[in-house]
């Protein structure tokens, strides 16, 4: 089993540095192989462990993080496998979806890069037994998925989203490391059976309600779900997809690998995440309710005109929301730019394929036009009689 940790750490090294080297048009391809292989990697543990094998070995980390427990139980393969499933999903999306985007080569070098460590991450998540390194792997998971959500970076409203996001997943962080901090200050240890002696000797509900704050940032539960609806929609299609399905299940899981621990307090502890997550449910209904659906919002409420005697066009868009009505002439200038480049740059090509047509026929013409010239001189001795008319000019001189 640890020889397959080391090859999927190997795999990701690889593919990082491969990506530095191939052209834009491959770097999707070279990330979606090392997406594929890393999942199928991983999920060589996870098949086992739903049946009951439990695996549970430890790596070494270096000095300073020594060797780390690796724990794949039932709980951690089922997320697991629907990680690989989602990640590999989206990560073939995405090489199609990126297509429709003038990215240069090194902004595709850093975003493929960040999506295979994204995967990678979420992975560790559910597989680390220790809270140092959990927060590590915690940690490079926000980062990730945070530089993911800002790759449209240059509108502000995306970096808007993506900062506050930022600041709510290390709110998150905050909260975990607390709890994790509290568990070492009694036990003297940072790994998770010492989670387990705790709730044995002391009382449930505190040290729960601050790791359930931690992992609800991320489950998205009232009030702790403001990040959502601006992450979600700022990203690109195959990490909203990713993010929709994957990331906030992260939260998820704490949360059920909490409640494996704990010895006391069932029912209060019950009663407040049953309370929030129909709080959670009902509000993500209403909201759901409320909004029209997106097609029919654009339907006739866009005008696209041509000012006269210019060469400007005007955008207009009707909606009671001015966000969104900005969002959807932006979207519209989008496209009119990408379809302007399109058309002026075949009408480029076209243009100097002519000329260097032109400057070929021109040179065949000029050297026909030489060798006409050198022949009707020959013929004619013309530059024998010039010689003669120099000769007779000298000797009069």
């Amino acid at each position: 089993m640890i020889e397959l940790v080391y090859a999927s750490g190997f795999v990701t090294l690889l593919a990082i540095i491969v990506l530095f080297f191939i052209t834009s048009n491959y770097k999707g391809y070279a990330a979606g192989f090392a997406v594929f292989i890393n999942a199928l990697l991983t999920s060589v543990f996870a098949f086992p462990a739903l049946s009951g094998q439990v695996a549970d070995f430890s790596v070494f980390a270096g000095n300073f993080l020594g060797d780390i427990s690796i724990h794949v139980d039932a709980l951690s393969a089922w997320f697991i496998l629907i990680i690989n499933f989602t990640s590999v999903t989206g990560v073939f999306y995405g090489i199609g979806y990126l297509k429709a985007y003038r990215n240069p080569s090194p902004k595709l070098t850093l975003h493929w890069t960040l999506f295979i460590l994204f995967h990678l991450s979420m992975v560790l998540v559910c597989m680390l037994k220790n809270g140092f390194a959990f927060l590590l792997a915690w940690e490079l998971m926000s980062l990730t998925s945070m530089l993911l959500v800002i790759f449209d970076h240059h509108n502000p409203q995306t970096l808007k989203a993506g900062i506050n996001y930022l600041v709510q997943m290390h709110i998150s962080v905050v909260f975990l490391t607390i709890g994790f901090i509290w568990v070492y200050s009694t036990s003297g240890s940072f790994g998770f059976d010492a989670i387990r002696s705790f709730f044995q000797s002391n009382n449930n509900i505190w040290l729960f309600l601050i790791f359930f704050a931690g992992f609800g940032l991320k489950a998205g539960f009232i009030p702790l779900h403001t990040w959502l609806p601006h992450a979600h929609p700022a990203a690109p299609s195959h990490v909203s997809g990713v993010m929709s399905g994957v990331i906030v299940k992260m939260g998820i899981y704490g949360i059920f690998r909490i409640i494996t621990f704990l010895n006391a307090d069932y029912i209060i502890l019950g009663e407040i995440i049953l309370s929030l997550s129909v709080l959670t449910g009902i509000y993500g209904i209403l909201n759901a309710s409320v909004h029209r659906d997106f097609k029919k919002m654009l339907a006739g409420n866009a005008r696209v005109s041509l000012l006269r005697r210019t060469r400007l066009i005007k955008i207009e868009f009707e909606n009671s929301s001015p966000d969104f009505a900005m969002t959807a002439c932006n979207a519209y200038v989008d496209a009119a730019e990408a379809s302007a480049y399109d058309e002026n740059r075949i009408a480029s090509d076209a243009a100097v394929i002519w000329l260097e047509a032109q400057a070929v026929s021109q040179r065949k013409e000029l050297d026909l036009a030489d060798s006409v010239l050198l022949k009707f001189r020959q013929d004619n001795k013309i530059d024998i009689l010039d010689s003669r008319k120099k000769t007779v000019e000298n000797a009069l001189l």
